[in-house]
């Protein structure tokens, strides 16, 4: 199964949770981040980046069989950008 885990805010515990889960998982997991400053712009406008980016691992590699996203992104806005 591969799993695309989409990171707003990569730093501190954030970046230890997603690091540890992908190193630890069984499954391949792809993470997707940006830099972990400008908290407030990342909870609204990492959507529209992130989203720019899984486009591009996407047609690359293929569609994921899942994405695993924290609260921190605004989930309906990323899923919405073409």
């Amino acid at each position: 199964m591969h799993i695309l885990l989409c990171e707003p805010y990569f730093t501190g515990s954030h970046r230890a949770w997603a690091e540890g889960y992908a190193r630890h998982s069984r499954h391949r997991v792809t993470l997707l981040t940006h830099a972990g400053r400008f908290w407030k712009w990342r909870m609204q406008g990492a959507a529209l980046t992130l989203a720019q980016a899984a486009r591009s691992l996407v047609a690359r590699d293929g569609p994921p069989d899942l994405l695993l996203a924290p609260d921190m992104l605004h989930l309906p806005a990323f899923l919405g950008f073409p």
